[in-house]
C-alpha cells in the first residue's frame, strides 16, 4: 500500500468513528422519545418529562428539551413564587369594609395607603381575595 492510500484508510476510519458516534447519540435520543407520551402534553409536564429522559437515559439536558420542543430555561432556572400575602391582607380588609367597591378604587385606596404595587399585581391580589369572598 502506498502512503496517500493509507491516509486515505485513516480518514476513512476516523469518518466512520464520528458517524458510529453520532448514530449512538441519535438513536439513544430515539429510544428515550419512544419512552415518551406521544400525546400533547402541557409545559409543565413536558420539563418533567425532560428530566424523566435525562435521568434514566443519561440524554444531555440540551437534547432532552430540543427532542420536546421546550427552551432550555425550563430546566435550568426555576420560576419563584409570587409574594403577595401581604398585598391579599390588606386588598382582604378593604373588601370585608367596602365589598361593592370595583378594582380601580381598591387600587388607588392602596395608593393613597402608600404601597407601591402597580396595577397587574393589585389585580391578581384582588381576584385571590375575591375567590374566597364571593
Amino acid at each position: 500500500m502506498e502512503v496517500q492510500e493509507i491516509k486515505k484508510l485513516k480518514d476513512l476510519e476516523e469518518e466512520n468513528a464520528k458517524l458510529k458516534c453520532m448514530y449512538a447519540n441519535l438513536s439513544l435520543l430515539n429510544e428515550a422519545l419512544k419512552d415518551a407520551v406521544a400525546e400533547k402534553l402541557r409545559p409543565d409536564e413536558k420539563g418533567s418529562l425532560a428530566a424523566y429522559m435525562i435521568a434514566l437515559h443519561k440524554v444531555s439536558q440540551r437534547q432532552a428539551l430540543k427532542a420536546i420542543g421546550l427552551p432550555q430555561i425550563i430546566i435550568r432556572e426555576q420560576m419563584k413564587p409570587k409574594q403577595d400575602d401581604e398585598l391579599i391582607r390588606e386588598l382582604q380588609v378593604l373588601v370585608e369594609k367596602h365589598p361593592v367597591m370595583g378594582f380601580s378604587q381598591y387600587y388607588y385606596c392602596q395608593r393613597r395607603k402608600g404601597f407601591s404595587w402597580n396595577h397587574n399585581r393589585v389585580y391578581r391580589g384582588l381576584s385571590s381575595t375575591r375567590a374566597k369572598y364571593p
